[in-house]
């Protein structure tokens, strides 16, 4: 049976894959738009770390799902998890759309 929080986590999956894809939509269009040397590695090790943390996430999230964690600690505790877990996922995906705004401003800036 399916209840919220085994269905938070798996929209939680879903908020991490997009901060993925959207990380990595930021290093083609970085490696396309940056011309600055040092900015390109700083927007680069800023995207490898996001990029590491999600991919972790989505590992964690799948073996806590798999293993049915939620039913192991209180239901507080798990609720509080969760959103914690969504909060944490939506602020990554919002760092990473705003660096892409970011990293695309002059062509963005351009169209009239």
């Amino acid at each position: 049976m399916w209840d919220l929080l085994h269905l938070t986590g798996y929209l939680v999956l879903i908020i991490y894959a997009g901060v993925v894809y959207s990380v990595v939509e930021n290093i083609g269009d970085s490696y396309k738009n940056l011309t600055g040397k040092h900015t390109f590695w700083m927007v680069s090790i800023f995207n490898v770390s996001l990029l590491i943390q999600a991919t972790m996430f989505i590992y964690l999230q799948m073996d806590w799902i798999q293993s049915n964690y939620d039913s192991v600690i209180a239901d507080t505790s798990a609720q509080l998890w969760a959103v914690y877990d969504w909060s944490n996922g939506v602020a990554l995906l919002a760092y990473s759309r705003v660096l892409n705004i970011w990293i695309n401003w002059d062509k963005l800036s351009n169209w009239r």
